[in-house]
């Protein structure tokens, strides 16, 4: 059997550190598998360093997603983290309601309480915020935020 000689800890990085990435670090430390939660963000003192430099964190922190509601910053973001080899999880929160049968693009955030129904598909980068619901079947583009409450149909 082969040595493990060095492990990738579990470490999240959030680029962005106003509201919905407070939320996305409440969320990830709520399902209790990352070792280290941390920040980048051009202007908060919170953050460990600014976005331009997400390069650097990729050893320390594999896995990371952009966190804020622009959605072309968002893109461009998560553009930046996969060329940079980060890992672009899916997180889902504890109290939201995912069908097996749905879909979720990497990099997708589902809030508090928010429900994907059977089929669906969620493209990547998408924030389906606190109480959303996403009906069976519908389809959701890649970058797309469903806001608070809101309710997408399926179309049929």
């Amino acid at each position: 059997m082969r040595e493990l000689t060095s492990v990738r800890e579990m470490n999240l990085l959030i680029l962005g550190a106003g509201s919905h990435g407070q939320e996305v670090r409440e969320l990830a430390e709520s399902l209790r598998v990352f070792r280290k939660i941390a920040f980048l963000d051009d202007e908060s003192p919170e953050a460990i360093g600014p976005c331009e430099r997400l390069e650097r964190y990729v050893g320390e922190y594999p896995v990371a997603i952009a966190a804020v509601g622009d959605q072309a910053l968002r893109m461009r973001w998560m553009g930046d983290l996969a060329r940079e080899g980060y890992v672009l999880p899916v997180l889902i929160h504890p109290s939201a309601v995912v069908s097996p049968s749905a879909r979720l693009g990497y990099g997708s955030v589902v809030c508090a309480r928010a429900s994907v129904g059977s089929g669906a598909v969620v493209g990547a980068g998408c924030i389906i915020s606190s109480g959303a619901t996403i009906d069976r079947n519908a389809v959701i583009q890649d970058g797309t935020h469903i806001d608070c409450g809101q309710v997408v149909r399926n179309g049929e």
